[in-house]
């Protein structure tokens, strides 16, 4: 259940048991079978409520400074859990997360993670790491390391589908069109792009998150993940490279009151 932090609201931490069992995956002999009904699109999600369990948890967002780091950077969390009863054992088969078609714990790569506070979300992405430590005969300590979406893309290989002439945001939307990524509504927040891009071929050696910086370059733009899972394009940032007017003055209104005031050639 949900946890009270006092003077900092209710939070929620939930791990994915469901979707990584029976997620659709293209082109193989038996999950990428068209028009199944066992292996489906996302999988189908079952979300543990795993907070009454938590120690700690960080989270990092993957741009510090909008102006200096690069775009296209995850962000990560790390998920400290207190497994008193061995219910996060790698190898309790007794485990109520035990995942037994596959005979392992239910929580494994890629599954799904979801932190909330006050029922928004902080952070929405997947596992990257799950490591159990032994401290004592009997106190075991999970860690589970995880990335936003775009660590996903960073990992995936993009399609060589056929190129048209178009904008930046449409071009896309195309390439999750043809990979099946952020299908859901609401799930897509592009800007309408300024940059029109050729029908050059995609570069068969690139990631998905490697065309979609190029992608971005060409817009001068930003890519990110938001807090609560939803792909977000940002166009040229055109407003802040224009020049603007500002007065310095201790007359007040809307003027810009200061104290010294130097001008430097160099």
């Amino acid at each position: 259940m949900a946890v009270v932090v006092p003077n900092c609201g209710t939070y929620m931490v939930e791990l994915d048991y469901g979707s990584t069992t029976n997620f659709f995956i293209l082109d193989d002999s038996l999950r990428g079978v068209l028009d199944n009904t066992l292996y489906v699109l996302d999988g189908t999600t079952d979300f543990q409520d795993v907070t009454a369990f938590v120690k700690g948890v960080s989270i990092r967002r993957g741009r510090q400074n909008k102006f200096r780091d690069p775009t296209g950077q995850a962000s990560t969390a790390t998920i400290l859990i207190e497994d008193s009863d061995y219910r996060f054992s790698l190898v309790n088969e007794s485990s109520p997360y035990w995942n037994t078609s596959k005979n392992r714990l239910g929580f494994e790569l890629n599954s799904g993670v979801r932190i909330s506070r006050n029922g928004v979300y902080l952070f929405v992405g997947v596992i990257t790491q799950y490591s159990q430590s032994i401290e004592k005969p009997n106190r075991s300590v999970v860690t589970v390391n995880c990335s936003d979406a775009l660590f996903t893309l960073n990992n995936r290989k993009i399609a060589q589908n056929p190129v048209v002439a178009q904008r930046s945001d449409q071009r896309i939307a195309a390439v999750f069109d043809n990979e099946n990524l952020f299908t859901q509504p609401g799930q897509r927040q592009l800007e309408t792009g300024i940059a029109n891009l050729g029908n050059a071929p995609i570069d068969a050696s690139s990631s998905i998150l490697e065309y979609l910086l190029r992608i971005n370059n060409s817009e001068q733009g930003r890519i990110f993940i938001k807090a609560d899972g939803t792909f977000a394009f940002d166009r040229r940032l055109v407003g802040e490279l224009e020049n603007f007017d500002a007065i310095l003055s201790d007359a007040g209104g809307t003027a810009i009151p200061y104290s010294s005031f130097e001008i430097v050639n160099t």
